[in-house]
């Protein structure tokens, strides 16, 4: 991975993310040139969230009941929007208090993480629970098995429409950054959505005659 971030950032100023929760990833992915931390273990690792603290960079901290590669079957919340609300805001609470700055903070609400298709699809209709908290919030729900059970849709079968739909759900309910497969539709959907929901002008509004 190492080699890879230093091409990018020789070629680019655009923002680096790597996803790990491993401490030593973390650290040789930020001296390479990376500027995020994508942590889905939400700095449980211990030694991960002093070396956020200390390098500059911003983390994503998502939520997750096992963490990665831990397998925790038939996961059950009361509700799930507050219990992953209550973890997200206790994570970033730890975040600041080991010297994190609030800006530098961004929330992920882990969509199919150790989740079943009706608690993503909650999450996703009361997203704006989660946004209100007040730090950035990215959704990661490109072509997820949640969007696929909505379309009942056969394996090979594209989910870009839908994983398009609820992005625009998500960002209408707050979220602030989309993170996908397919960028170039994307991308476009979520200009126009950022124009609708108000976050963005039109360049060159014209008058229909």
């Amino acid at each position: 991975m190492v080699p890879v971030i230093r091409a990018v950032r020789d070629k680019t100023d655009a923002v680096i993310s790597v996803d790990t929760h491993l401490p030593a990833v973390a650290r040789a992915a930020l001296e390479a040139g990376a500027d995020v931390v994508n942590d889905t273990n939400a700095l449980r690792t211990p030694g991960m969230v002093e070396i956020v603290a200390g390098s500059g960079a911003s983390v994503i901290i998502t939520h997750s009941v096992g963490g990665p590669h831990h397998h925790v079957p038939r996961p059950t919340y009361g509700d799930v929007v507050k219990e992953v609300a209550e973890f997200l805001r206790e994570r970033v609470e730890y975040a600041q208090a080991h010297g994190v700055p609030p800006e530098r903070i961004f929330i992920d609400p882990g969509h199919d993480l150790n989740k079943n298709s009706a608690d993503s699809l909650e999450l996703t209709r009361r997203l704006d629970e989660i946004t209100v908290l007040g730090y950035p919030c990215m959704v990661a729900v490109s072509n997820k098995h949640f969007i696929r059970e909505t379309l009942n849709a056969l394996r090979g079968v594209s989910l870009l429409e839908g994983t398009i739909a609820v992005n625009t759900m998500s960002v209408y309910q707050g979220a602030r950054l989309v993170r996908v497969h397919d960028v170039a539709a994307n991308v476009q959907a979520m200009r126009a959505a950022e124009v609708l929901v108000g976050l963005r002008e039109l360049e060159h509004p014209q008058h229909n005659m």
